[in-house]
């Protein structure tokens, strides 16, 4: 039998509570869906006076609640009294000056996640009518293209509900941290949190070149690039290699970031004969991605190119003149007339289907999506 005198017991005891109070403390919130009905865990109290500059925070269930205003805030779980429902409720007070800052919910380990969704309401009347930009971080950096800004705001209290889907943005596949700002400069008052979804953090779907082309021109290469699923993408340098290796930045591009862009460079270069092309893209935490590598036969030049070759909304016209045009549907009746500005033309009223594009008494095949 082990025997332990009281010192020793004591000392157990201790480390057993301190292990307890910072498990609970810096607890890794719950994947699936954490409702705040009723939740119990560390409260604080509306403050009357003193400044929120620095503002207040609570941590309850995995998750660490923040407020700032320039006047008084708190972030409290109330339990007691008639109107009480454990809902996580961030304050600013008093009515007249209370403006909201910024309020933020963040796991409280720093351990990240995937959002899918945070249900709110409203429980004041000055944020009627208001709009909330959501965006996510991950070590206390914003991620790029992790912003959403939800529906405005109809009606105050519990009842009216609004829940706010971040599935569909893929900036919010791995954060530590959202932070929310209401538009307009008087939101006042209370937001209740009801809920809060999350999954395991996960990679954005990865980068995908879906076009890439080279082509000679007078002072060197033009290149044209379109991608999909473009999430964390700092920027892309355009590289000319000689024989297919020793590739050099020529040009970067600052990335769009979004489901899917287009994008195109003018390269100037002295090198002779033949030239090969890639496009490496520079994601935010230092990854790297490289395009297919194409071949530009100096000897070949192009005198219009047009991409992408099937488009929704618009399409691009590298041209050296901005010239007019027609657009024919597929039974040979004129659709559009007009001249391109920026070298793009808007087809987004047109037919779906075959559209023949005719430029200076040339005509050329562009399917509408």
């Amino acid at each position: 039998m082990i025997q332990l005198n009281l010192k020793q017991l004591l000392l157990a005891c201790s480390v057993l509570f301190f292990t307890f109070s910072e498990n609970r403390v810096n607890a890794q919130p719950a994947l699936g869906i954490t409702s705040f009905e009723n939740n119990t865990g560390s409260t604080i109290s509306l403050l009357l006076s003193d400044a929120c500059t620095e503002g207040r925070s609570a941590t309850i269930a995995g998750y660490t609640f923040y407020l700032r205003s320039a006047v008084n805030c708190a972030v409290n779980n109330p339990l007691a009294g008639p109107t009480s429902d454990g809902h996580i409720n961030l304050i600013t007070t008093p009515a007249a000056t209370g403006i909201w800052q910024e309020g933020r919910i963040s796991s409280s380990d720093g351990s990240s996640f995937k959002l899918n969704t945070i249900t709110i309401s409203a429980l004041t009347t000055p944020f009627v009518g208001k709009t909330i930009t959501f965006t996510g971080y991950k070590e206390d950096a914003p991620v790029a293209g992790a912003s959403l800004v939800s529906a405005p705001i109809t009606a105050t209290g519990l009842a009216n509900q609004l829940s706010i889907d971040f599935t569909g943005n893929v900036g919010f596949y791995d954060i530590d941290e959202v932070r929310m700002n209401p538009s307009g400069t008087d939101a006042q008052g209370t937001i209740s949190i009801h809920a809060i979804d999350i999954s395991e953090a996960g990679d954005p779907l990865p980068l995908f070149f879906t076009h890439m082309e080279a082509f000679a021109s007078e002072t060197g290469a033009r290149v044209l690039f379109e991608t999909v699923s473009e999430s964390h993408v700092k920027d892309y340098e355009i590289q000319l290699g000689v024989a297919g290796s020793d590739f050099h930045t020529y040009d970067r591009i600052a990335a769009k970031n979004g489901e899917a862009q287009a994008y195109s460079s003018s390269v100037v270069t002295s090198e002779t004969g033949n030239l090969w092309v890639r496009i490496k893209a520079n994601d935010m935490d230092g990854a790297v991605t490289y395009s297919r590598i194409a071949m530009v036969n100096r000897q070949q030049t192009k005198d219009i190119v047009i991409y992408p070759n099937s488009a929704k909304d618009v399409i691009h016209i590298l041209h050296a003149q901005q010239p007019n045009y027609r657009i024919l549907d597929a039974s040979g009746k004129v659709v559009q007339v007009g001249e391109m500005v920026n070298q793009q033309i808007d087809i987004s009223q047109l037919p779906i289907g075959l559209l023949i594009l005719q430029i200076d008494g040339k005509s050329y095949k562009v399917t509408k999506q």
